[in-house]
């Protein structure tokens, strides 16, 4: 079992060298990311037991052996046989382990080691240079990024996370890595589209995506409302969002439009929800 838990693992780190699946980016990358998870998974369990075996061969403990004859009374030194009733199948009897084993488990616990304290700078070093030696302030807050750049949009995803937690939401469409999306990432309320490019990488050229990203840009482009309102209320979206990112992409005065035609349900400095539903009532 250990031997086999070995095999599969650095099968999976060997196979995406040769073999990969060609997404967009035609590179072996993804595969590499979702094969190496299943890579340490599958050596994490392995080491120990290799390591205890590799011990036990170190210290020349017996190791058992088939035997191809039955044994010989004047050599009953060599080995000691299990009785035959109680192991089916061949005979078996023990050795010592021969030097030259001794010798390869030995260097390979050494090699072992040495990759062990190798690998021990990584977690050290690369907490510091990620981290930028802790300046900032520690926390377990994920949006504190919205908190320090964005403060009027993270006011509103906690207003959505407290009232309205499964409420899909309208917001711009942005590009990957940015923080497009983060009405929907942080309050957990569906969007129309959030990354436009992950959403190709992983779904192929799907219509569906130019579709949803073009509703996005009628909605805070076209001032006709009419044009685009069945169509999201078809879709299930209640709310609107106007904030720093929607101002980014479609101008300072994007909510003006909005004014006059939806009730705003709440505003957080900058950032206003409206909501598509005529009779809404506002809330703080």
């Amino acid at each position: 079992m250990t031997a086999l838990l070995a095999v599969v693992g650095l099968g999976s780190i060997l196979l995406p060298e040769l073999v990969f699946l060609r997404d967009v980016f035609a590179t072996r990358m993804n595969t590499v990311f979702k094969f190496y998870y299943d890579a340490w998974i599958l050596l994490a369990v392995a080491a120990p037991l290799l390591t205890w075996e590799l011990i036990a061969m170190l210290r020349g403990t017996e190791m058992d052996v088939a035997l191809e004859e039955e044994p010989d009374p004047l050599a009953i030194h060599d080995f000691d046989p299990l009785p035959a009733e109680a192991v089916p199948g061949p005979v078996l009897g023990r050795r010592p382990v021969p030097v030259w084993l001794q010798g390869l488990a030995g260097t390979t616990l050494v090699l072992g080691l040495l990759f062990v304290v190798g690998g021990t700078f990584y977690p050290v070093v690369a907490t510091q240079t990620r981290s930028d030696y802790f300046k900032g302030m520690q926390t377990l807050d994920g949006m504190i990024h919205l908190r320090n750049g964005r403060p009027d949009d993270a006011g509103a995803i906690d207003w959505l996370r407290r009232n309205h937690p499964e409420t899909p939401v309208i917001e711009a469409v942005g590009n990957d890595y940015t923080d497009a999306a983060r009405i929907s990432t942080f309050a957990g309320t569906p969007t129309l589209l959030g990354w436009a490019g992950h959403e190709v990488q992983w779904r192929g050229d799907n219509p569906e995506i130019g579709r949803r990203q073009q509703l996005v840009d009628r909605v805070y482009q076209d001032a006709d409302s009419a044009a685009w309102r069945s169509e999201v209320q078809r879709l299930g979206f209640q709310f609107l969002v106007v904030g720093s990112i929607e101002r980014e992409k479609y101008g300072t005065d994007v909510g003006n439009k909005f004014e006059g035609q939806f009730p705003a349900v709440h505003q957080s400095g900058s950032t206003v929800i409206y909501s598509l539903s005529p009779q809404a009532v506002a809330q703080r």
